[in-house]
C-alpha cells in the first residue's frame, strides 16, 4: 500500500484527520461496466437515475422543491472559484480528495489543510530524528493516538465550528473508525458543515442521497447539493451532475467541460467522447484540454509524486 492511499485510510478514520477523506476515491472496476464504482460507492449507472427521479419522488412536495432550488443558469455554469493553496507548498489543492493523486490532512490543533506530499516527506524526517514530531504550521506536537486525534476535532467544533473538522468526523463516524459506525451521525455532521458553506460537505450529502447513507434515498436533493458543491468549486459534483444530466447532451458537456478544465481525469474522457460524437466543437475540445493540462501540471510537485508512491512506514511509527 502506498503511503498515499494508507494514510488516507487512516486519515478518515481518525488518525490523520483528513478533510476531504469522502470527496473522491479511487475507481474500482468490475465485470459489469454498469456497475463501475466512481466514488465511494456511487456508479455511473446509479447516478443516472436522477435524469427523472426528483420529479417522480413522492416525498418532495412543491414547497420543498422551492425550497430547494439551488440557482440560476449563469450562476451554476460560471467559472468556478481558484482552488485553495497548500499553506506549505502554496501549490493548489483539488476539493476532490485524491485527485491528480493529492490527498489532504486536516490539522485540527490550528485547522489548517494540507496536501499529504508536504506531511509525508517531513514525516520521514520525524522517524529518522531530524525534526520534532510537531504540526508543521502551529508547531504543537502531533497527536498520538485516534483518541486523543477525535478530542482534538470535537475540540476544534466547540471551539470554532469548524467545517473541515466537522467533515473530518462525519468521515470517522461513516468509516466507523475510532467511532461506532453510524451514518445518521455523519449525515448531522456533514450538514451542519454545509450550513458553513463547505463545498466539499455538499458534495458528501449529494452522495448520502443518492445512496441513502444515514438518509432517505433522494435523488432530488442530490442534485441540490452536487449543484451546491459545482459552484463552490468541487470537480466531482460537477462531473456527476454531468452524468445526472445526460438526457441533455449540451447541459452535460458544459459540466464535463468544467471539471475537466480543473483537473479531472474522468470529465476529460467525457469531453473527448463528445467531440468524438460530434457535441464538442474542435475548438471548445483543444482549449479544454490545455487549460486541463495547466491545472494538472499546477498541482503536480516532486513531493507529492512521492507520497503517492511511497511505502509508509511512518504509519507503523505512528508520526502522522
Amino acid at each position: 500500500m502506498s503511503a498515499a492511499s494508507a494514510s488516507r485510510d487512516s486519515a478518515v478514520c481518525g488518525k490523520d484527520g483528513e478533510g476531504g477523506g469522502s470527496d473522491g476515491g479511487r475507481r474500482q472496476k468490475s465485470e459489469n461496466k454498469d456497475d463501475e464504482i466512481i466514488v465511494d460507492g456511487l456508479s455511473e449507472l446509479q447516478v443516472s437515475k436522477a435524469n427523472s427521479a426528483g420529479d417522480n419522488n413522492v416525498d418532495n412536495t412543491a414547497e420543498d422543491k422551492c425550497d430547494l432550488e439551488t440557482s440560476d443558469d449563469d450562476e451554476l455554469f460560471a467559472e468556478p472559484p481558484p482552488k485553495e493553496d497548500c499553506p506549505i507548498c502554496f501549490l493548489p489543492i483539488p476539493y476532490s480528495n485524491s485527485m491528480c493523486e493529492v490527498a489532504t490532512l486536516f490539522m485540527p490543533c490550528c485547522g489548517k489543510m494540507i496536501c499529504r506530499g508536504c506531511m509525508v516527506i517531513s514525516a520521514e524526517e520525524m522517524v529518522n530524528g531530524n525534526m520534532k514530531k510537531w504540526c508543521l504550521l502551529c508547531r504543537v506536537p502531533l497527536h498520538d493516538s485516534r483518541e486523543e486525534f477525535s478530542k482534538r476535532l470535537e475540540k476544534r467544533i466547540k471551539d470554532y465550528n469548524d467545517a473541515d473538522a466537522l467533515i473530518t468526523l462525519a468521515d470517522a463516524y461513516k468509516r466507523g473508525c475510532n467511532l461506532s459506525q453510524d451514518f445518521e451521525k455523519a449525515f448531522e455532521f456533514w450538514k451542519q458543515a454545509a450550513e458553513l458553506g463547505s463545498c466539499r460537505a455538499h458534495f458528501c450529502l449529494g452522495n448520502a442521497y443518492v445512496n441513502g447513507a444515514g438518509v432517505t434515498e433522494d435523488y432530488y436533493r442530490a442534485i441540490h447539493h452536487f449543484k451546491l458543491a459545482a459552484i463552490g468549486g468541487h470537480e466531482h459534483a460537477r462531473y456527476f451532475l454531468g452524468l445526472m444530466s445526460s438526457d441533455n447532451v449540451d447541459i452535460a458537456m458544459k459540466h464535463f467541460i468544467i471539471a475537466a478544465r480543473s483537473g479531472l481525469d474522468e470529465s476529460l474522457k467525457k469531453v473527448g467522447e463528445g467531440y468524438k460524437a460530434g457535441h464538442v466543437t474542435k475548438e471548445d475540445y483543444a482549449s479544454t484540454l490545455r487549460a486541463y493540462q495547466v491545472s494538472v501540471n499546477g498541482m503536480k510537485s516532486e513531493q507529492r509524486k512521492i507520497a503517492a508512491t511511497l511505502e509508509s512506514r511512518t504509519l507503523k511509527e505512528g508520526v502522522i
